[in-house]
This record gives C-alpha cells, sequence and structure tokens, in this order.
C-alpha cells in the first residue's frame, strides 16, 4: 500500500459470516460486517500483520492472516540552520527549497542542511556543482575559496526508500566596501612630495593594499588633486575613494649684502 491509505482490501466468504481481528496489529485496523478491511488512521510505512478469522452460522471458522506492507512514498523536509547569512525560499516553478547564503570573505563552509529522517546526501548538479561538497551531517561547503560572484549547486537528500528532495544551494560572494580618503598634504616649493597617505573605514577590514596614490603633476605655487592611482585591494574588494589635495605653498626668500640707500628724487636710480 502506499503510504498514508486506509482501505487495505475487501474480504469475501461463501456464506454469511462474521469477521474478526487478532494479531499484534489488531488494534491498528479494523473490519466491518461486510469484510472490507481497513486502517484506523492513515497508514505509516512498514509491515502490519493481522489475523482474520471468519466464522459462519454453525460455528465453523476459517483464519487467514494477512500481511500489510506499507512502502513509504514521502520524500524527506529539508530545511536549512539558519544564521544572519542565509536566506531561504522557493522555486517559483519546482517548487523546491532554495538556499541563499551571502558571504563576503574567503570562508568555504556554506550551510548545515538537515532532514526530518535519516537520509544521504550528494552533490548532483548545478552550474558550479565541482565548486561544492556535501558531508554525510549534511555540511555543504565550497572546495576553495571563490571570487566575487554567484555560485549554485544542486544537493541532494535520499532516504533509505529511494525518496529524494533535491536543495537549490546559491553561494553570493559579495565585495567588501572599504574607503579611502586621501590625507590633505602640504609642502613648501622646491621639496621633495610627502607620501601620499590615506585612512581607511572600517579600519579592522582586514584589506591588504598594493599600489599607491597619485597627483596631478607639477611643480609651482598652488593646489594639486590627489587621485587614487594605482592604489587596489584586489577583486573582492570594492574601494570608495576620497581624494584631497597637495598644496604647495611658496617658499620663503632671504637676501643678505643689501646696503639702505637713500637719495632725493631726480628722476634717476642709483
Amino acid at each position: 500500500l502506499a503510504e498514508g491509505s486506509e482501505f487495505v482490501a475487501d474480504l469475501g466468504a461463501d456464506e454469511v459470516v462474521t469477521w474478526d481481528l487478532s494479531g499484534a496489529d489488531a488494534g491498528l485496523v479494523t473490519v466491518d460486517d461486510e469484510g472490507s478491511l481497513s486502517f484506523d488512521a492513515p497508514a505509516v510505512p512498514g509491515t502490519y500483520v493481522v489475523v482474520v478469522t471468519a466464522t459462519d452460522a454453525s460455528g465453523n471458522v476459517s483464519v487467514v492472516t494477512v500481511t500489510i506492507e506499507v512502502r513509504d512514498d514521502t520524500p524527506p523536509v529539508v530545511d536549512a540552520q539558519a544564521d544572519d547569512t542565509v536566506e531561504t525560499g522557493e522555486d517559483p516553478v519546482t517548487g523546491r527549497l532554495v538556499v541563499t547564503v551571502r558571504i563576503a570573505d574567503d570562508r568555504t563552509d556554506v550551510v548545515l542542511l538537515t532532514a526530518d529522517e535519516l537520509v544521504s546526501w550528494s552533490v548532483t548538479g548545478g552550474a558550479d556543482s565541482t565548486r561544492f561538497v556535501v558531508s554525510e551531517a549534511g555540511q555543504v561547503s565550497l572546495t576553495s575559496p571563490v571570487d566575487v560572484g554567484k555560485y549554485r549547486a544542486e544537493v541532494t537528500a535520499e532516504d533509505g526508500s529511494g525518496n529524494t528532495t533535491v536543495v537549490l544551494v546559491r553561494v553570493i560572494r559579495e565585495a567588501v566596501v572599504v574607503t579611502v580618503r586621501a590625507d590633505v598634504l602640504e609642502k613648501v616649493y622646491g621639496e621633495e612630495d610627502p607620501e601620499l597617505s590615506y585612512a581607511v573605514t572600517p579600519e579592522d577590514a582586514g584589506v591588504t593594499f598594493t599600489g599607491s596614490l597619485a597627483r596631478v603633476p607639477g611643480e609651482t605655487v598652488g593646489a594639486y588633486a590627489i587621485g587614487q592611482g594605482s592604489l587596489s585591494a584586489g577583486a573582492n574588494v570594492e574601494i570608495v575613494f576620497e581624494g584631497s589635495l597637495l598644496t604647495i605653498t611658496p617658499r620663503a626668500v632671504s637676501l643678505s649684502g643689501v646696503t639702505d640707500l637713500e637719495k632725493v628724487y631726480d628722476g634717476t636710480v642709483l
């Protein structure tokens, strides 16, 4: 029988009889006056044995043992262990569970899947299936850290009866966003440029930079814009850059050997 069935069978006799049940599972089934054998409630998977006795008006009896096999037709119910990076939903077309995990670092653990019965887990499909593995306990992981992008795989839970549930697991690697603010700098005309320094927010982002800032060329007195230049933190970091200015100020000049002179104006020079 299929899981959830109630009707078992119609028993018949060649004369009018009364029906009785006995046996280990007799309390789970009933038989009516017509010999219709049924479960009292929707059947759960398993093997059930009842002894049916038919007795005629003369007291003659006929006994038959009925073995009822109820097969497991229900796929396992799968869920995802929740945390602040995990979102769950349902595919509008297939009705499958969709688990979306957002990460912003090099972590490889993705999500722990759980089932309402004992199952075996496997990665069975998806565009990026080779990047995923799943343990016997249902822990889905990446084989190695991934760059910014979207990755997907199908994970299948299979119970002992061969019923399966497929879950779509999606990993979205998001960029780490940092703000780089160039420092306001100043130098005196004729001096070497100071180091083009900057501040990073948040300070604990754990980002490693390469390259350096650059300024607009020029050595005359004035203000020169400082830009991002070649400063980078790799493909997985988005830099929000705030520029600044390097100001070149006049150089003070002192004169020596000049004598005070005086004359009455006559249109000539000394």
